[in-house]
């Protein structure tokens, strides 16, 4: 494959799809769809993010939404994914990015001062919590099948040190420096999944490494994590990116990394309709790196995440559902199977007819005449690219026609004038009602009442 003029082979390695669960969580029934579908298009392992849908027991119980996975329904997700030879690699956040614990008024205390979404790394309490989630994840999994690699997260917190059992320890054991604190805390968990569970990969966001000196990666961190080289924005071949050096030194630590772009959940809370092109440009960057950097990633980088933001923290607003980005990772996993030209038209037709396209001119805007809107307002609206996946098939499709009726509704709104007419006000409630009646039942199928009242509450009401 010839990127922006470097060679690079992307063939056998890992195609790991992330399944975001803190957000609009999937029933089983969609995992029973999508799975197949994603191992008929290479992929290799699902990236399981469960947050509050795992069904912690004992004194973890208290993590678990009402309606959380059952023990029966992780076997059967387990079940799945080995039937269609994908890993499961659970995703278990261990620094921050633990909202969901810490809201809990047990677990508050642990808290990295008043922090919601850290926990205190100087605390041996949080170390040992951490521990029994991993622990009981691990052992619910392996009953299906050995468990050989987890997610330990570690986005770098942005705030750790401010805590008085943290700033005593640097104080009186630490010399003030607030990289050990954290790496001593990293290392905690990373040896315990490694040595004492035996798991054969440990996964690690980049950036609570990336500053750390060779010489103290290889000492404490070298044999125990896997880099997991994250970046979801447009511009991810940007030579700002990543900071300079970067493939070299983790090359020179770890027996492989792994980079993660995105396929959905990066341009903001509250979107729901889907932009391939973004997400295109995503992925292309990062395969401009593997090019640029062939020299040092062909040895070393094992395989690609994609993905799947639902929501930027516990509780904040949802972003787009599973299904409206569907056709971007198929278009994406695609890219990497077949040798197809770098413009986005050549993808965009190879996913198209990949997914039984039955429209006509697909490379073409339509322009889509508006009624009574349209005679009011001297305008039309473009549909965009997105929009010719309606006449594709895939599962999930009915979801996707929806929002993407919704699109249309959504820029008549945002242009709407002052004088605007109760008669093109009623088109609009019209619409709105005829899509929800509509889209309500569909969600209905493949996730929880509870997420599909509140992704209409954020999008209709």
């Amino acid at each position: 494959m010839m990127v922006f003029g470097y060679s690079y082979v992307f063939d056998e390695r890992l195609r790991i799809v992330h399944f975001d669960l803190k957000g609009a969580p999937p029933r089983v029934a969609y995992y029973r769809k999508i799975f197949p579908v994603l191992r008929r298009l290479n992929a290799t392992g699902i990236l399981m993010e469960y947050e509050d849908m795992f069904p912690y027991s004992g004194e973890l119980s208290v993590l678990a939404r009402n309606d959380s996975y059952t023990v029966e329904e992780i076997y059967e997700i387990c079940q799945l994914a080995k039937e269609h030879k994908l890993e499961l690699i659970p995703l278990i956040p261990t620094f921050g990015s633990v909202e969901f614990l810490l809201k809990h008024k047990k677990f508050s205390h642990l808290k990295e001062k008043k922090d919601p979404s850290t926990v205190c790394p100087s605390s041996e309490e949080s170390v040992e919590l951490i521990k029994k989630m991993i622990k009981q994840i691990y052992r619910v999994h392996s009953k299906v099948s050995k468990l050989k690699s987890i997610h330990i997260g570690m986005n770098d917190p942005p705030r750790v040190g401010v805590d008085n059992r943290c700033k005593k320890r640097l104080v009186y054991e630490l010399d003030w420096n607030v990289e050990t604190l954290k790496l001593e805390h990293l290392t905690k968990i990373a040896y315990y999944a490694k040595k004492k569970l035996r798991l054969k990969r440990v996964l690690v966001w980049h950036d609570i490494i990336v500053n750390v000196n060779i010489k103290t990666l290889n000492e404490s961190l070298g044999a125990l994590l896997t880099p997991v080289l994250w970046h979801y924005d447009w511009n991810s071949g940007d030579d700002r990116a990543f900071p300079d050096g970067t493939f070299a030194k983790f090359a020179e630590v770890f027996e492989t990394m792994l980079f993660a772009g995105s396929f959905k959940g990066n341009k903001g809370e509250g979107q729901n309709a889907n932009d391939m092109y973004y997400y295109f440009h995503n992925l292309f960057g990062h395969i401009h790196n593997c090019g640029k950097h062939s020299a040092i990633l062909n040895d070393t980088l094992s395989g690609m995440i994609f993905t799947g933001r639902t929501r930027y923290k516990h509780g904040s607003t949802l972003c787009e559902l599973f299904p409206a980005n569907f056709p971007t990772l198929i278009a994406q996993l695609l890219f990497l199977n077949d040798n197809y030209e770098m413009e986005e038209k050549n993808l965009l037709d190879a996913t198209l007819k990949y997914l039984e396209y039955s429209g006509t001119d697909p490379l073409q805007p339509d322009i889509i005449e508006t009624s009574n809107f349209e005679l009011y307002y001297a305008h039309t609206f473009t549909r965009p690219v997105d929009s010719n996946f309606v006449d594709a098939d895939f599962p999930g499709k009915e979801i996707y026609i929806e929002i993407e009726k919704l699109r249309l509704v959504e820029w008549k709104i945002e242009n709407l004038r002052k004088e605007d007419t109760t008669v093109v006000l009623s088109e609009i409630d019209t619409e709105k009602q005829e899509i929800e009646n509509r889209l309500r039942p569909a969600l209905l199928q493949y996730f929880y009442e509870k997420d599909v009242n509140e992704w209409f509450v954020n999008n209709f009401y």
